[in-house]
């Protein structure tokens, strides 16, 4: 299934692939045996990022830990998860950035035999084991930073003595402090100076951390991400991440780790993040560094009433709709630009393959910023750009209690980091999801809003599981209608505060005669709504789209035709 583009016109089009498209869409449920040529396991995945000291706590000690994951791998599976995404893992600060021990797991969370028993039991349910490893930054309380800043007192540090930038006789700066009050100054993490940054031009220094790469794979992990590879190499001064040389030292690890695992069983997966990549810096780290994936960022950035987008006013009512509607449209244009562009900083030219570069992944939220229902100040919101971003092609990257639209703690300094609220939702998994009639039994202290919430949540993951064209099709999104309301293919969503009447007409259009026109019967299966929907649009009710024309929606409705 190959389309042109994408198009963005709220008017109409021409297209005849894009009516191929949409009717693929809407047969996919009856025709689910549609061939893809997918080898990449994430292609097909779900991948679900966890702060591992909050997420379920298995010994009531007060600190998520590693069992406690493993009493919750039938529920990943459940909920479609193909990989998870470990966060804390590795020993770091509280802040969960710099690390104070690569070899150690992080206080309290369990041993390294409960570690392999977690990787065991996941690759038997067919899960992923991920890990977010930070190359770059360190705690002020690693080892290694004081013995590199006596070293010169202290022969036996000697080779310590450059392992982190030092400068003498330079500026303080939001990158640069001095050390404990002495002349000697060492460069850091932007207004961080708890987190010194490791000189990668030394040798020791790489050498060292593919040391602890190897630990790490020799534990049997499945893959790494690269946290804060913007610090591998920076201009002089500490500002500006000097991308050519990050994507030269990220391509030195990965042949490094390739060699590694050798030739049993899957290459170690690599992904990595960063939220002001350029389209020519992602597709740098992707065709040179050989990077599998680079995460979207740009929707973590979404907050209910902030200037995000660039024609976004501060105090519409419509911001979130037009916001999300320009950051996807801009995003599904790069990730189908040209399959033989040109990387403008290494020149590099790869062969035409039919497959998309840069592969799609969609994050919006994650252990660093507040969760999305309480950016955006609604749960109901929250849940309709979840179900956004599981219709688009690509790789949904989830950040946990997505599913529940889960908000912030009250209090703590990282309240995006509570425990997952609403452990019952396993009582509600272990039901057919379609069932109106659960008992009060299987629902006792189950909020309501979270049941609704969660079982939209599973049709559209089942929906996605069987269908290709959700996973790996061409995506066609309409330009927001009165700011706040938009068709993506046919999936229809107002994040507005009054109802909007979405003219489908563009979409018919695409016949060149009236009698065209005529002679094709248009009608759409409700296949998944979201919590606002349930009464207007009830799954599995038909809709007549030939005759009218038109999709209605109350505020804060989206359905799934």
């Amino acid at each position: 299934m190959k389309g042109k583009g994408i198009i963005n016109n709220s008017t109409t089009t021409k297209s005849n692939i894009g009516f191929f498209l949409l009717f693929a869409i809407l047969l996919i449920i009856s025709h689910p045996k549609c061939e893809f040529s997918i080898k990449e396991w994430w292609k097909d995945s779900i991948i679900y990022e966890i702060w591992t000291i909050s997420f379920f706590d298995s010994n009531s000690d007060g600190i998520g830990d590693i069992i406690g994951i493993i009493h919750k791998l039938d529920y990943l599976k459940r909920i479609g998860v193909g990989a998870i995404f470990l966060r804390s893992i590795i020993r770091v600060e509280s802040s969960g950035i710099g690390v104070i021990e690569y070899k150690k797991l992080s206080s309290n969370i369990g041993t390294f035999e409960h570690f392999n028993e977690l990787i065991k039991k996941a690759h038997s349910k067919g899960i992923r084991i991920l890990i977010d490893f930070p190359l770059v930054l360190n705690s002020i309380s690693n080892p290694w930073f004081k013995k590199s800043a006596l070293a010169s007192a202290n022969p036996e540090d000697a080779n310590f003595a450059d392992f982190y930038i030092w400068r003498r006789g330079i500026p303080n700066s939001e990158f640069i402090s001095e050390y404990s009050g002495s002349i000697l100054k060492y460069f850091h993490a932007k207004n961080r100076p708890d987190l010194p940054v490791l000189a990668w031009s030394n040798k020791n220094v790489s050498d060292t951390i593919k040391k602890a790469l190897s630990f790490w794979i020799n534990e049997g992990i499945d893959g790494f991400h690269f946290s804060s590879i913007e610090y591998l190499h920076r201009s002089e001064d500490g500002k500006t991440p000097e991308w050519e040389s990050i994507a030269k030292i990220l391509r030195s690890l990965r042949i490094f780790i390739d060699d590694e695992k050798g030739n049993i069983g899957e290459k170690i997966f690599i992904f990595a993040s960063y939220a002001h990549l350029s389209e020519s810096t992602k597709r740098l780290l992707i065709e040179y560094a050989s990077l599998n994936l680079i995460v979207n960022t740009e929707l973590q950035s979404l907050v209910s009433g902030n200037l995000i987008c660039s024609k976004t006013k501060i105090n519409s009512d419509f911001s979130i709709g037009e916001c999300v509607n320009e950051i996807v449209a801009d995003l599904l244009m790069f990730h189908k630009k040209d399959e033989e562009e040109i990387s403008s900083t290494t020149g590099l030219i790869k062969e035409n393959n039919n497959q998309i570069k840069v592969w799609p992944v969609w994050s919006i939220g994650n252990s660093f910023t507040s969760r999305l229902a309480s950016r955006v100040d609604s749960r109901i919101i929250a849940e309709m750009l979840i179900q956004l971003i599981l219709i688009l092609p690509g790789t949904p990257l989830l950040y946990y209690g997505e599913e529940i639209s889960q908000k912030d703690e009250s209090r703590g300094r990282f309240p995006q980091r509570g425990p997952l609220l609403d452990w019952n939702i396993e009582e509600e998994i272990k039901n057919n999801f379609t069932n109106q009639n659960l008992s009060k039994k299987q629902l006792k202290n189950f909020n309501k809003i979270s049941q609704n919430i969660f079982r939209n949540f599973l049709r559209l993951i089942n929906l996605r599981k069987y269908s290709n064209s959700l996973r790996y099709g061409n995506v066609y999104i309409t330009k927001p209608m009165e700011n706040d309301a938009f068709l993506i293919t046919i999936f229809a969503v107002n994040f507005g505060l009054n109802t909007r009447i979405l003219p489908i007409t563009h979409l018919f259009s695409i016949f060149n005669t009236k009698q065209q026109q005529q002679k094709f019967k248009w009608y759409g299966r409700i296949i998944s709504n979201n919590i606002n929907s349930n009464l207007n649009y009830p799954i599995n009710s038909f809709l007549d789209l030939t005759k009218n024309k038109i999709i209605k929606l109350e505020s804060m409705q989206s359905i799934k035709i």
